[in-house]
Parts: C-alpha cells; sequence; structure tokens
C-alpha cells in the first residue's frame, strides 16, 4: 500500500469557511482526516487564536505532531504532575507517547499541523484531570 497526501489541498479545504469542522468543547475547529493505514493514521488541523485541544491521553497511542504553518504549544505532564511546553510550528516535530497527557493550544495568530496516530485506534481518548495551567 502506498498513500500520497496534498497537504496544500488538505489545508486549503480547511481554510475554507465552508471548510471542514469538528465539535471539541463547543467549539467548531478545523479539522479533515489526512489519511487512513493499516496501522497509522492522519488528520489535518488549523487552530486559531484561543482554540485548543482539550487535556488528555492515549492508553494505547503514539501522537506525532507535525507543524506545517503558524505557531502553537504542546503541552504534556509527566508522572510527577509537572507541566513541559514545545513549541509547535513550521517544521517542527513534536512526538507524546502513548500515557502522556497532552495539550495543544494556539495563543495568538493560528497553527497548521498534521497529527499522525499510531496505532489507528479512534476510540483511545482518556480525557486528564490533573492539574491544567
Amino acid at each position: 500500500m502506498v498513500l500520497r497526501v496534498d497537504l496544500r489541498d488538505l489545508f486549503g479545504g480547511l481554510a475554507a469557511p465552508d471548510g471542514p469542522r469538528v465539535e471539541v468543547e463547543g467549539r467548531a475547529l478545523r479539522s479533515v482526516e489526512a489519511f487512513s493505514a493499516s496501522h497509522t493514521r492522519g488528520e489535518a488541523w488549523t487552530l486559531s487564536a484561543g482554540d485548543r485541544i482539550p487535556a488528555h491521553f492515549h492508553k494505547g497511542i503514539d501522537d506525532v505532531f507535525v507543524g506545517v504553518r503558524g505557531e502553537g504549544t504542546v503541552t504534556t505532564w509527566g508522572t510527577d504532575g509537572e507541566a513541559s511546553s514545545e513549541r509547535l510550528g513550521e517544521g517542527c516535530i513534536v512526538v507524546v507517547g502513548a500515557g502522556t497527557p497532552h495539550m495543544v493550544t494556539c495563543g495568538t495568530g493560528f497553527v497548521s499541523y498534521v497529527l499522525i496516530q499510531s496505532p489507528p485506534e479512534h476510540d483511545d481518548f482518556e480525557v486528564f484531570g490533573g492539574p491544567v495551567g
């Protein structure tokens, strides 16, 4: 199996006023499936100023965030509850291992990224109830 995905088409569609949206915490965020394969899947996301993907974790999924444009932040929490933030911007890759609580935020402007998940389980999402700052 070989897949080819044109990111220009994906993000161009997300930028359209009637582009695909998914509801997260009562907000319509711009997201579309980029690809799906037997052992991995990908989604294209664009967050605007003030948008966020809330703190959560996956028991058995690794998340790989690939920054395409703009700038956002991936915040993670260690087993000691200590928060750590990584810049997510053009050319950056942030890998969050299974079991690690994390959230994605966009403070100002926008951030566009591709989220790659392996394995591609759609129902492995647990809300993180620890400290969020």
